[in-house]
């Protein structure tokens, strides 16, 4: 998405359209809300409605001069399903202590599974794909106000974090309960760039 007064060399629009499948529009980043609704249309869209609002038009300014959105969408069944009639209003525990009623997917099964003193780890499996895929959940075994601690942890002292303990899921019988969710994420690519030269 690049700015309507920027130019675009035509070598270029043919390469993210071979390469990469990908096209280029051009929308007035002075006029943020229109623009801001040009970009969310085309997320919603290649979320099968699954994100909307992913551009904020505050983030958009008259400097603006592009945004890469890129849409990955996973399309999988878990290899274990989640009985619908298990899923239910439970309390969910958050971080400060407190609980949210949410709809929560229960079931037992085999699983991926790892746990030591300080962590539980679980892998569910996403079937049908031709990559071996699976979601992990790290969950930490202290209060929930330890949750911080718990995740830098993983990131600073130990090089190699949350990653190692993959190596030690083994086959299990798991009792396992978790909210419905979706997830989405937002990158912040200029240090990226800057890293690679590019100002």
């Amino acid at each position: 998405w690049i700015d309507e007064k920027s130019n675009v060399l035509e070598s270029y629009k043919s390469l993210i359209s071979k390469e990469f499948a990908g096209s280029i529009h051009s929308v007035n980043f002075r006029k943020p809300l229109i623009a801001a609704k040009s970009m969310n249309e085309w997320v919603y869209e290649r979320s099968d409605g699954k994100i909307s609002n992913f551009i904020n038009p505050s983030t958009l300014s008259s400097s603006t001069r592009m945004i890469l959105i890129n849409s990955l969408m996973l399309k999988g069944s878990w290899e274990s399903p989640f009985p619908t009639q298990n899923t239910g209003q439970q309390p969910f525990l958050r971080k400060d202590g407190t609980s949210v009623s949410c709809k929560m997917m229960r079931q037992s099964s085999e699983l991926y599974y790892f746990e030591n003193d300080d962590s539980q780890i679980v892998a569910l499996p996403i079937e049908n794909l031709n990559s071996h895929l699976a979601f992990v959940i790290f969950l930490p075994k202290k209060s929930p106000d330890d949750l911080y601690n718990f995740y830098y942890s993983q990131d600073e002292k130990k090089p190699e974090g949350f990653i190692s303990y993959l190596q030690y899921l083994k086959k299990a019988y798991v009792n396992i309960s978790i909210p419905k969710f979706v997830v989405s994420q937002k990158l912040n690519l200029i240090p990226l760039y800057r890293s690679l030269g590019i100002n």
